[in-house]
């Protein structure tokens, strides 16, 4: 019987020890701050940023490694704070916005009515880190008309950020810089295009 007992103390101890797990760090992309003058418009303009396409193996709260060309780790502890397609949304809306003046770039139509000057279609088909320490986002973008009929232009990229320190608060700096960047790209062609 006390061998019984010491048996289920044993095993509720390991329980217990089991239990206890690290504690996660959450992370959110950032809007930079651009590094020249915003570029300024005769008239505001208005665009609106259709839902960006994400790679299905984002679609997780935690933070994706690439390991190697085939290879991704999960970071249990490391997560996002909210959904990374919504944040790379939120954050390059307000990239965008801080680079082209005056400018409102919306994604959600309010009322099916609205109308806009430019549409901007985004498909990321990779945004992670390496062990190379380079944050990479890989995508195909578009401007299109107001209605959307029309592509005006369009581009392939990857861009590649270096990441400063081997942490994954420096991972999330760069990734915020790669969408900042793409935001310089995308301000310049709308530019371009008035």
């Amino acid at each position: 019987m006390r061998l019984r007992i010491i048996e289920i103390i044993s095993v509720l101890l390991a329980l217990s020890a089991c239990s206890v797990s690290p504690k996660s760090n959450i992370y959110l992309l950032k809007a930079v701050e651009p590094t020249q003058a915003k570029l300024v418009a005769q008239k505001p303009i208005s665009i609106y940023l259709q839902s960006v396409n994400f790679p299905d193996y984002l679609d997780r709260p935690q933070m994706v490694l690439r390991k190697d060309s085939v290879t991704l780790n999960i970071e249990q502890f490391q997560r996002w704070g909210e959904p990374l397609n919504i944040s790379f949304e939120r954050v390059f809306r307000r990239n965008l916005e801080m680079r082209l003046a005056p400018a409102k770039v919306l994604s959600k139509k309010t009322f099916s009515a609205m109308a806009f000057d430019y549409q901007l279609a985004i498909d990321v088909s990779r945004f992670d880190t390496d062990a190379q320490q380079q944050a990479i986002l890989q995508l195909n973008w578009a401007i299109l008309d107001g209605s959307g009929d029309k592509i005006l232009f369009s581009s392939q990229e990857v861009i590649i950020v270096p990441i400063k320190a081997d942490n994954f608060q420096a991972r999330v700096e760069a990734q915020s810089v790669a969408v900042a960047i793409l935001a310089d790209k995308v301000a310049v062609q709308l530019r371009g295009i008035e």
